[in-house]
């Protein structure tokens, strides 16, 4: 009996860090095509402030178990600049003048709320890489803020 005294008081002490350890891992990486961030990222009560290019990732977190999708502002740089030197070209839009390069100052840029089409389970003792893939993504119409692009 006096030898299980201390095994079981080595036992209890660990519960904690135990239970740490089980809970899922989840990063979330960045694999949209072209000049395409995103930010805001979050998953599962998970919440990453960060901005991430492509092949960037978050670091890791751990949320409980459950499922969600990941939830995440986009912004296409490439599309945004089209979109803009067309309104320039077409005269459809006047911005101000500006010293830099373009010559124009630009409104803020549109970052629009979006999610993975997937919902990503994760349960205790995972490690789970979550990748945002442009094949996988819709607009977030449940997250506020614009919507129209």
């Amino acid at each position: 009996m006096p030898r299980l005294i201390p095994a079981l008081l080595v036992a209890a002490a660990t519960l904690p860090i135990a239970c740490e350890v089980v809970r899922p891992e989840v990063v979330v990486q960045n694999d949209l095509e072209g000049p395409v961030q995103i930010r805001e990222i979050s998953f599962n009560g998970c919440q990453w402030p960060v901005l991430l290019s492509p092949g960037e990732s978050t670091t890791p977190c751990a949320p409980g178990p459950g499922s969600d999708r990941v939830h995440f502002r986009k912004f296409d740089a490439q599309q945004y600049f089209n979109d803009v030197l067309a309104e320039i070209e077409q005269g459809e839009h006047e911005y101000p003048p500006s010293d830099d390069r373009l010559g124009v100052l630009l409104p803020p840029p549109p970052w629009f709320p979006y999610q993975t089409a997937s919902i990503f389970e994760v349960d205790y003792g995972e490690y789970h890489i979550l990748q945002v893939r442009p094949d996988d993504i819709e607009q977030d119409f449940d997250n506020p803020g614009g919507h129209v692009h």
